[in-house]
């Protein structure tokens, strides 16, 4: 069996096993407590499938990706590429956490950063 999810409610983990076993993909919830004495420290669930359901899960996963891919509304500015993810600069979370440290407001900007997945180029989005 692999392991593709961990969760701290029954319910959570039901509602994605129900989500894979409606696209095909046989999906298991097992008690991952291991007898803990103590409730609520580490996750309660796992949701399992099988290694020959892997190839599946693989394709859904793409699926979905390129379908939320497709309906962002900005793209790189470089290659025009909609793939790309957030990333906050490292100088900016120095800047914000001496400001914290300093009793001041987060001075963080408000832009967005992104890296494309394609060109690697870095851009900003203002909100």
């Amino acid at each position: 069996m692999i392991v593709i999810g961990y969760y701290a409610t029954l319910e959570d983990a039901q509602n994605d096993a129900n989500k894979l076993v409606s696209r095909g993909v046989k999906a298991y919830i097992v008690d991952a407590s291991g007898g803990s004495l103590i409730p609520g420290i580490g996750p309660a669930f796992e949701l399992q499938i099988d290694p020959q359901d892997r190839a599946k899960l693989e394709a859904l996963s793409d699926n979905i990706h390129r379908q939320k891919i497709d309906e962002r509304k900005h793209s790189c500015p470089e290659c025009g590429s909609k793939d790309y993810k957030s990333i906050v600069p490292f100088s900016e979370l120095i800047f914000g956490a001496i400001t914290a440290l300093c009793g001041g407001r987060s001075g963080m900007n408000t832009s967005l950063w992104y890296r494309c997945l394609e060109c690697s180029s870095r851009f900003r989005i203002s909100p």
